[in-house]
């Protein structure tokens, strides 16, 4: 009887474990893997941002009919906006992971990068939607305002 009773044991044991597993770690490796997975997205939503700036910023600097050609790629829920009316590019990125924050309310992180003082920007593309990746050819024009059009 005795050795029937150590099996039952055993087995109590390893449920309790089972239930421990399942109940605690896993939701906390779900939470691990999609911060991990934000944070991935955020950074790389924010250097593709920023080399969009930069292309613009340069452009800015040179002389009229300076053109330059980009390659960005936009993440998975992320929308990259070039807005004439107030002169500036941002990205909006939806997070995975619920997190209230100052940088990031109602799970949605903006960041803005305005124009170069002096330059208009001219946006025959408004939005960006990603995962895609796109061309994007930088112009600036006679009249010190920069063209940002998709070409792919």
């Amino acid at each position: 009887m005795q050795r029937g009773q150590a099996v039952l044991e055993f087995l109590f044991i390893i449920l309790i474990i089972v239930v421990y597993l399942t109940t605690t770690a896993l939701p906390l490796e779900k939470d691990a893997k999609n911060a991990v997975y934000d944070s991935s997205r955020l950074a790389r939503a924010n250097v593709e941002t920023q080399k969009l700036s930069s292309a613009v910023q340069e452009v800015s600097e040179m002389g009229a009919g300076t053109r330059e050609t980009i390659a960005i790629f936009v993440p998975e829920k992320t929308i990259i906006t070039c807005d004439t009316g107030l002169n500036k590019i941002d990205f909006n990125l939806m997070l995975e992971l619920e997190q209230n924050s100052a940088q990031c309310p109602s799970n949605i992180c903006i960041k803005e990068f305005l124009a170069p003082e002096g330059t208009t920007l001219n946006c025959t593309t408004q939005k960006l939607y990603g995962p895609a990746k796109y061309t994007i050819k930088i112009e600036k024009t006679a009249l010190n305002a920069i063209l940002f059009e998709r070409t792919s």
